[in-house]
């Protein structure tokens, strides 16, 4: 009884330790997707925005909590906001 119990024990340990790396793998692709979503210049949601102040008239808004910066970043007439410039600090 105590073996099958300890080997019981140990599969589920095993399961947890796979659920674990499941999660954390889970939880990269999410925060790879919110990137796209709502990071950096061409971002979906500042793109999605963008066209609403060239007229478009959606029946439904962004969040508020997912704008964020958006502002500043709406604030660009071209595509110069998608040039990267290299911080000061970084080697080049």
């Amino acid at each position: 009884r105590g073996e099958k119990l300890y080997d019981k024990f140990v599969g589920f340990i095993t399961d947890m330790e796979g659920i674990q790396q499941h999660l954390a793998s889970a939880n990269g692709k999410y925060e790879s997707a919110m990137k796209k979503l709502s990071q950096g210049p061409g971002n979906l949601i500042g793109q999605a925005e963008k066209l609403k102040k060239l007229g478009i008239n959606p029946k439904k808004s962004i969040p508020r909590k997912l704008l964020g910066d958006e502002a500043p970043e709406d604030t660009t007439t071209g595509d110069e906001a998608s040039i990267p410039f290299p911080e000061a600090d970084s080697p080049t």
